[in-house]
């Protein structure tokens, strides 16, 4: 899931250094809205990296627990946003968007951790891993990350197996969970949700709404430069995710389901 061109523009920079300056034109992330309509209806604006949008819709419709499976839309065409029909008429009682979400919103239609146990089960797989390769897990996502690499102004996540070398799938956004968004969207086309021994790795803390979307992709492994926060924890506790913070390629925080290494 290649990041493409059309989340990057040129801005005039002055360059300051101790003493020289420098005019040039920097690579800077585009961050726009994106209108996403139900049915006919506006159900939210959200604001991210163009490119990938599907893959973002059905992700973030699928840990809303707005579709089961990919074969729930039956319908997506972009006119003045990106428009969805799903098979059934969705019950939104329960899913209290703002019209309006910044690229730092999270998973606001869950209020609880009861909700989301209602939605999915606790992970069952038991595939051990070697705690090397999740300090290293980072590394290989920030090594893919080419809009990063431009600009240093995007979030990253990745999917990957344990034991392979080479991710299944990275993603870029501007907003941490719409990368994580992208992928859930990927996985479910592909089959990958609730594979055994699936890795997830973000270039970001873990709050709450990562940690959510992690339980919706069935990992059984979340691993993140930064830290998490006591929610996302409580979270990946009661989904029996094992969770790993500042990684770094030498060292790592081990926070829960260690009964996995």
């Amino acid at each position: 899931m290649e990041t493409r061109l059309e989340a990057l523009v040129t801005w005039p920079t002055e360059r300051v250094f101790p003493e020289r300056r420098e005019q040039r034109d920097d690579p800077v992330v585009v961050e726009e809205p994106l209108s996403i309509f139900l049915q006919g209806e506006p159900w939210t604006v959200t604001m991210r990296s163009p490119g990938h949008d599907e893959a973002l819709a059905l992700g973030l419709l699928y840990s809303e627990g707005l579709i089961l499976s990919p074969d729930d839309v039956v319908g997506m065409e972009i006119d003045g946003g990106l428009r969805i029909r799903l098979r059934e008429k969705p019950d939104l009682s329960a899913h209290q968007y703002a019209l309006w979400r910044s690229s730092a919103c999270g998973l606001c239609g869950a209020q609880s951790i009861e909700q989301l146990a209602q939605r999915w089960s606790p992970v069952r797989h038991r595939t051990p891993a070697q705690e090397r390769e999740l300090m290293h897990a980072p590394e290989h996502l920030q090594a893919r990350q080419k809009i990063f690499q431009l600009t240093g102004g995007i979030h990253g996540a990745s999917l990957a197996r344990v034991g392979e070398s080479s991710p299944l799938a990275v993603a870029e956004d501007v907003g941490r969970h719409n990368a994580v968004d992208k992928l859930l969207g990927l996985a479910l086309v592909k089959g990958w949700v609730n594979e055994p021994g699936l890795i997830l790795s973000v270039t970001s803390r873990v709050g709450f709404e990562i940690a959510a979307k992690a339980w919706a992709l069935g990992c059984e492994y979340l691993v993140a430069v930064g830290a998490p926060t006591s929610l996302a924890l409580e979270t990946a506790v009661r989904a029996e995710i094992t969770v790993a913070g500042f990684a770094t390629g030498d060292r790592l925080n081990l926070y829960c389901g260690r009964e996995r290494l």
